[in-house]
């Protein structure tokens, strides 16, 4: 009896120290293809064999396996499907999970397929802490975004501190919990996002599902359609290579751009085109290189963050200002998503079309609504 006490004991503690299957965590959505037909969710942890149950009430009714992605760290696992087959401007639940650990019940609205149809986002961007992770800012600005009614967020990168390191997107996706579940953020890269290595290998590729550019087949710059805007994401921080410094960029943004038949054309990126902030204009000289690109296409509006103020400039073509938002390009920055305001910006000289600043900068965020041809913006 003592030996096979001993043996069952025995069994027993090594029974006990097994690990616990985590339980689904930060859940979060996005577009990576038609955002009125589909909608691709991601998650860590969980069980092993991931599943989204989806359908237009909580009875569910549909499933999606997911693929998994091992990161190790603070990161885990990373689950990601996408729900194909979807009907247009229609609210579906969901739950992720599987093997009886299922998240809680989560909703989302698909976009339109009338390119009529009205509707709205949000622009935030710079939600980094100034030390470590995201600000504490963040959530209520990602809260207020979405009490405006947005259906997803622009935005324009500086999302944690130090993009190497896993415990920073913890501390982002800690934050994030339970927004993104229900907003999409459609992000680009910024300087403190980046890592050491570019591309799917990058800790910010493998945490955000976004869509496939048709060059290289990256992450880092890619275009997708809502209603009658096309949006176009480019970055700042990788991808610099070519004949000329951004050719590889240049080329398929110029391409992307005359491929699109929407009305409105929105462009977004880090490094501002002009800015009277710290790190004012063509800090990376390449305005000469995208503003030829966006005045041959009569880009409507450019988003940008990086200095942490408002600002809204006069339109403004081939590097002067012009008449009226028909003829030339509405720049934009808006780096108030939480790390520190330029405390002494008031004192700095103002960059040339400048229409509109916060004389003392704020944390702040944009909202945009479109309604066929109108677009509204206000910050």
């Amino acid at each position: 009896m003592q030996k096979a006490f001993r043996l069952v004991l025995g069994l027993w503690v090594v029974a006990m120290a097994l690990p616990a299957l985590a339980a689904p965590k930060w859940v979060r959505i996005s577009y990576t293809g038609d955002t009125a037909h589909t909608m691709t969710v991601t998650w860590n942890e969980g069980p092993a064999a991931g599943t989204v149950e989806y359908g237009t009430d909580t009875s569910y009714g549909g499933s999606a396996s997911a693929t998994a992605d091992s990161v190790g760290g603070e990161i885990g696992v990373i689950h990601e499907a996408t729900l194909t087959g979807l009907s247009p401007d229609t609210v579906y639940h969901y739950r992720v999970g599987g093997s009886g650990d299922w998240s809680a019940d989560y909703a989302f609205r698909t976009g339109p397929d009338d390119v009529c149809a009205p509707f709205s986002f949000g622009v935030a961007a710079d939600n980094r802490s100034d030390f470590s992770g995201s600000s504490g800012c963040w959530p209520q600005v990602y809260s207020a975004i979405a009490d405006q009614g947005a259906h997803f967020v622009i935005n324009s990168g500086d999302l944690v501190e130090d993009g190497k390191n896993h415990d920073e997107w913890e501390d982002f996706l800690d934050k994030s919990e339970g927004l993104m579940a229900k907003y999409p953020i459609m992000s680009c890269l910024g300087n403190h996002d980046d890592d050491n290595v570019d591309g799917d290998a990058a800790i910010y590729n493998r945490i955000f599902a976004l869509p496939r550019n048709s060059d290289n087949q990256v992450e880092d710059f890619y275009s997708f359609d809502y209603g009658n805007v096309h949006f176009a994401a480019i970055s700042t921080e990788s991808f610099k290579d070519g004949t000329t410094r951004y050719q590889r960029q240049r080329d398929w943004l110029d391409a992307d751009l005359t491929a699109t038949d929407k009305m409105w054309k929105v462009v977004f990126f880090h490094v501002p085109i002009y800015s009277s902030g710290d790190h004012g204009s063509n800090e990376d000289d390449h305005n000469a290189i995208f503003i030829p690109i966006f005045d041959k296409h009569h880009v409507d509006l450019v988003l940008n963050g990086h200095d942490h103020i408002y600002e809204r400039y006069h339109p403004m073509k081939a590097n002067q200002q012009v008449s009226s938002y028909e003829e030339g390009t509405c720049y934009l920055v808006s780096g108030g998503g939480g790390a520190a305001c330029d405390p002494i910006y008031l004192f700095r000289s103002k960059e040339k079309g400048l229409a509109v600043f916060d004389p003392i900068p704020k944390h702040h965020y944009v909202h945009i609504s479109v309604a066929n041809n109108v677009m509204h913006i206000k910050a």
